[in-house]
């Protein structure tokens, strides 16, 4: 059976389930992501990023373990969108100039 892919954004905070802190190491992929998680929230950004998976990949896995129960979805504090939002906003700008 297919899981069903669960929509993330890259900044979305991935934590571990308890059922996902009992997991137990098999030192693959889903392995690592559960490591990163136990750490504390997640972004999938971050997850892509230290598993060396693409964003896609990272996002197929993560919707795969949530569907599996192993991890949940957090939440961003509004606080933090907005200045992501705006440190963005003057990347983009800084590109433009170049």
């Amino acid at each position: 059976m297919r899981a069903l892919e669960v929509p993330i954004a890259v900044e979305t905070l991935v934590i571990t389930t308890p059922h996902g802190r009992a997991e137990p190491s098999d030192g693959g992929e889903q392995s690592k992501v559960l490591a990163l998680c136990r750490r504390g929230p997640v972004s999938l950004a971050e997850i892509a990023a230290r598993t060396r998976l693409s964003f896609f990949a990272a996002k197929a896995l993560v919707s795969r373990m949530i569907t599996a129960r192993l991890v949940a979805l957090g939440q961003t504090a509004p606080e933090d969108r907005d200045r992501r939002a705006e440190v963005l906003q003057r990347l983009l700008g800084g590109l433009r100039t170049l």
